[in-house]
């Protein structure tokens, strides 16, 4: 009687460990699930940005921003005036 619940004792460990790691990895795989989805999402969302003007040269600023995100060495006096004035604008594009 002894061996028969050392063996029902050693089974419902077996079962409980493998109910652990189902879980586990049923877990994981919902994190990862999640994770890849939150990707996916922030792939899909469009940014805003602003071509414009930034001591005289041009630059790209995020959206509402009065820092650019990059300049360039491109003076705008030296495009056509009709491209200077819409550069002072701001030129508003997606991507």
């Amino acid at each position: 009687m002894i061996v028969k619940e050392k063996h029902k004792r050693i089974i419902r460990l077996i079962f409980s460990l493998v109910i652990a790691v189902f879980c586990i990895i049923f877990t994981a795989l919902n994190i990862i699930n999640f994770i890849n989805e939150d990707r996916q999402a922030q792939a899909n969302q469009v940014d805003n940005y602003i071509i414009g003007v930034y001591q005289e040269k041009i630059a790209v600023f995020a959206q509402n921003d009065a820092v650019p995100i990059e300049i360039y060495d491109v003076y705008i006096t030296t495009l056509p005036e009709k491209d200077q004035i819409s550069l002072r604008k701001g030129i508003k594009v997606e991507g």
